[in-house]
């Protein structure tokens, strides 16, 4: 078994999710504005896109919360915004110059949390036949037995998938978070054994682990996609959506395309402001080179089935992939705490140590070492 507490001591620095490569924080400010048109014609007409919207408001402001959402009692803000949202997609619609065929539809922010529980039954009874319910670990105060509390009242709805994220401390980019006291917080190892007791819950009531924080019953689409090897991971987490292009819309929402990404304004007003001059709102930008399309593609293999083919990546890139092939193959004959290593000709990270395998995505990640970003725990 392996000394979890040595190897959170070891890596105790701040690791990036790696919901997208590169990560949000090294996309670049003004470079929205120049992309955005090259990006939205970059779109075929028989290709099927995704959409992200964001609605940035909630009832109640968590402490926690590191979403960019605002706190409102009344709902006149709120229609308004929304106003705005469905100029923005007009907006865009007119950009992209034809009707595209729809795949996935997210919706995001802070909406969500103001549905009672009763509400969710009236949805199943309405026919939403599908429910995705998040929870958290390593926040203020909690436990083990609070953990394992919470995730029994997530079951007690009968939700087809879920996720247990860490909490991320991030008071220096939220600024409401410096309200909690460093010395609530649990500590890492306190942290992993939260989110093992999550684990251990799910799994006792039939819930399959997806990736490292998600899980799902054996039925819903994830879990097969997962079996078959077709996980893909966005900025909502593990996902089953395969689309090359996710249009974020709303402020703050990022897309992603073939070449790149695209982040708009994240201040509401700001944002609101530009849909009303008949601007579009992507602020900032990252044009993709070919070591970041190559490293991206290794990195989500990596987080969604623990394992990096070399035959895969010869088969996608080429002959581009033979230095990579030989980075991966130096990772792992210089690791040495187990955390990966060859095994059968492939990358691997063994079972006991797949909740570290943002650690060992880490080690690919061109950025990282240089970029002077502060990011969440690693566990």
């Amino acid at each position: 078994m392996p000394d979890t507490a040595a190897i959170i001591a070891k890596y105790s620095q701040n690791i990036p999710r790696y919901t997208s490569y590169p990560t949000a924080p090294h996309f670049r400010n003004d470079e929205g504005g120049r992309l955005v048109e090259t990006m939205l014609s970059s779109i075929g007409q028989h290709e099927r896109i995704s959409l992200y919207l964001h609605i940035p408001f909630c009832d109640k402001l968590c402490w926690f919360c590191g979403c960019h959402t605002k706190h409102t009692l009344q709902y006149a803000p709120v229609e308004a915004y929304v106003g705005s949202l469905v100029e923005e997609i007009r907006l865009v619609s007119q950009r992209i110059g034809f009707k595209a065929a729809l795949e996935h539809v997210h919706f995001g922010g802070g909406s969500p949390s103001m549905l009672e529980r009763s509400d969710f039954q009236r949805l199943r009874e309405a026919g939403v036949r599908s429910l995705n319910i998040d929870a958290l670990y390593g926040l203020p105060l909690q436990t083990r037995d609070r953990m394992e509390d919470t995730i029994l009242k997530v079951i007690e709805l009968k939700p087809d998938r879920t996720a247990i994220f860490g909490y991320a401390h991030v008071p220096w980019m939220k600024k409401h978070q410096q309200m909690i006291r460093d010395e609530d917080l649990p500590d890492g190892l306190q942290r992993l054994q939260q989110a093992e007791r999550a684990g251990w819950v799910f799994a006792t009531h039939g819930y399959e682990r997806i990736g490292f924080d998600h899980f799902a019953l054996p039925h819903d689409s994830m879990a097969v996609a997962a079996r078959e090897g077709r996980l893909h991971r966005n900025f909502q987490g593990y996902t089953t959506d395969a689309c090359d292009t996710l249009i974020g819309l709303g402020a703050s929402s990022i897309s992603k395309f073939r070449g790149g990404y695209l982040q708009n304004i994240v201040a509401t007003n700001q944002y609101r402001e530009a849909v009303a001059e008949g601007r579009l709102t992507a602020s900032k930008g990252f044009e993709l080179s070919q070591d970041d399309i190559v490293r991206a593609f290794m990195i989500e293999r990596l987080m969604c089935d623990f394992e990096i083919d070399p035959a895969m990546l010869e088969a996608q890139f080429g002959a581009v992939a033979n230095p990579y092939i030989r980075e991966i193959q130096l990772a792992a004959a210089s690791e040495a705490d187990g955390l990966c290593r060859m095994q059968d000709g492939k990358f691997v990270v063994p079972a006991e140590m797949r909740q570290f395998v943002r650690i060992v995505a880490a080690k690919f990640d061109a950025y990282l070492k240089d970029s002077g970003f502060r990011y969440s725990r690693a566990v």
